[in-house]
């Protein structure tokens, strides 16, 4: 944490030499409520201007991963605050984490809050599978609506296992999409489901079942998971953000100057991006692919269908229909992966490229430009 403090430091986080544009960085302590002493400290990263951008952002997205944290001593997770905004997600502050307890989060969002981002109000605030930081997100901004994205799944995937019985995957799809009902559906048509599988397949998903119902139903309340009517349903981006930086650090925990290195260059080419979006929205179509496009209109469509008739479009005929439709949704995700990987290789390469030929500050605080 020294080290930001130097000169040295100032100069190495300033990537354009004429604005001055640089990152800036927040030191967040953690301390003890009985005595005061200090427990934890973290380290915020961020770009004001990027913030200033994204100022009347209203759903912000939150994960952690841990493949490609820093290799820095104390440094147990890498968490990332994205911004919702023209149509993606975009990565606004870091935070290397020594902690991953409630009080740690709390501590992070109080001085995004304070410090960092006072501006920002967001009405969602999408949460992974992480209990201690939905409790502070909870907690810091209580006006916010926190949601729990592919909680489910996750939880579903690590209960259960399908390789003995793959034709009855469709059960746990059910199960998955209980989160489109209204909270007030789920549990009578999560009992349907259990009904319906018990007289097809026996007892073989009693396990999951009662996973779901004690851990889903009784201990977490349903509209914590539901997102009935919302335009944000899944935390897909986030992951799409971690799978870069497992390609831009090679799937290795990069040493603190290349992980510097490698978010200034990121930031870079955020800031570019950004900039031809702006400047291309409301000129150019919407960025969403048709398929997708298609896919959300057939749910508004369930939606609208449950909310006419419910006795001719029952909440269980919804959550199959999804099912049927998450099974397609797999089998072309498993085919296309290989292409986005390909893809992505050749965007950040042409990226490097082009950035190492712009004037680089050096340790020493000395210009260098380096030409491929």
């Amino acid at each position: 944490m020294k080290y930001f403090e130097s000169p040295e430091s100032q100069a190495h986080l300033t990537y354009d030499k004429e604005t001055g544009r640089m990152l800036s960085y927040k030191v967040i302590e953690v301390k003890d409520q009985k005595t005061g002493k200090i427990t934890n400290r973290h380290l915020a990263l961020y770009d004001e201007e990027s913030l200033n951008e994204h100022k009347d952002c209203e759903v912000i997205q939150g994960d952690a991963t841990f493949l490609t944290c820093p290799n820095i001593n104390g440094v147990t997770q890498l968490q990332t605050f994205m911004a919702k905004n023209y149509d993606r997600a975009w990565p606004c502050i870091w935070v290397l984490m020594t902690g991953r307890t409630t009080e740690d989060y709390k501590a992070v969002l109080n001085k995004i809050k304070g410090e960092i981002w006072p501006k920002l109000e967001p009405e969602e605030f999408i949460c992974d599978f992480e209990e201690a930081f939905e409790n502070a997100v909870n907690q810091v901004y209580p006006d916010a609506e926190a949601l729990l994205r592919n909680a489910i799944k996750e939880g579903a995937a690590t209960n259960q296992n399908f390789k003995k019985h793959p034709e009855k995957h469709i059960v746990m799809r059910q199960v998955m999409a209980l989160a489109l009902l209204p909270d007030t559906d789920v549990k009578k048509t999560f009992d349907k489901i259990v009904a319906n599988a018990q007289e097809k397949y026996g007892n073989i998903f009693d396990d999951f079942f009662n996973y779901f119902e004690n851990y889903w139903i009784n201990s977490r309340v349903a509209k914590r998971f539901c997102v009935y009517r919302k335009l944000s349903r899944t935390n897909n981006e986030e992951e799409s953000y971690h799978h870069i930086l497992k390609i831009i650090f090679k799937n290795r925990k990069p040493r603190g100057w290349q992980f510097l290195d490698e978010i200034i260059e990121y930031q870079m080419s955020l800031n570019w991006d950004l900039r031809t979006d702006k400047e291309t929205m409301g000129t150019s179509k919407s960025q969403k692919k048709k398929s997708t496009i298609l896919k959300e209109k057939e749910l508004e469509n369930c939606w609208t269908l449950l909310e006419k008739d419910r006795r001719a479009f029952t909440p269980l005929k919804l959550v199959t229909k999804a099912a049927n439709s998450l099974e397609n949704k797999y089998i072309q995700l498993k085919e296309m992966h290989d292409d986005i990987c390909k893809f992505v290789r050749e965007v950040i390469f042409e990226r490097r490229k082009f950035l190492k030929q712009l004037p680089y500050i050096t340790e020493d605080g000395e210009d260098e430009s380096d030409t491929v």
